[in-house]
């Protein structure tokens, strides 16, 4: 080095340039549910269209997962507790402008909720069911029952015979089926989002 040179002054060799923000290159998209009080549910990013690239095939097929209070337009606080454990699912099935039409692709209890309804000394039966709607769509629904202690009942358990459990799951599939089968997928998610299904096996 130069004798008298401040090392601090020379030029770098090959500086890049600042990088721009990657959100200056995305465009905002409105995601549309069909068949809930709010229409407009969420916003999604997407890079902008350019060159080969084109942003509605980025978005088709697209899965949203969301709250079900979010998707109900609550009044007062009230009333989200009773949907906040329920997560809905849409997929993006067409792109028109900014607005993304989705079909409903499932819906689920979060895992925190799931983990609160399992206890010690209850027998747990599941049971799953394949099913096609009226209307042609392919569904797969799963449940999940306790056994609960009778009014009166001083035994710390309430374990179930396994020929009991047979039978609760037997009952269990024929419901769910009856019920996808007669109805179409529009009717099935109002009766999923209100419980319909639970409230018939319980009976």
């Amino acid at each position: 080095m130069t004798a008298g040179k401040n090392p601090k002054s020379f030029k770098k060799k090959g500086q890049k340039k600042r990088a721009a923000h990657p959100f200056v290159k995305k465009e905002w998209y409105k995601i549309l549910a069909p068949g809930f009080d709010k229409r407009i549910v969420t916003l999604s990013p997407c890079n902008k269209s350019a060159g080969l690239f084109n942003s509605t095939t980025s978005l088709k097929g697209r899965v949203f997962t969301l709250s079900l209070a979010d998707c109900n337009s609550n009044k007062g606080r009230e009333n989200e507790n009773p949907y906040s454990h329920r997560k809905v699912k849409f997929q993006v099935e067409e792109v028109k402008g900014f607005d993304c039409y989705t079909n409903f692709h499932g819906i689920d209890i979060t895992r925190d909720h799931a983990c609160k309804m399992v206890k010690k000394w209850h027998s747990l039966i599941e049971g799953f069911v394949q099913a096609k709607t009226s209307d042609g769509y392919v569904v797969r629904l799963f449940a999940i029952a306790f056994t609960k202690k009778t009014p009166n009942q001083i035994k710390a358990t309430c374990y179930l015979k396994s020929s009991h459990q047979k039978m609760i799951r037997k009952k269990m599939i024929e419901v769910m089926t009856a019920t996808v089968q007669k109805n179409q997928l529009r009717d099935l998610v109002k009766i999923l989002v209100k419980e319909e299904i639970g409230n018939e096996i319980q009976k």
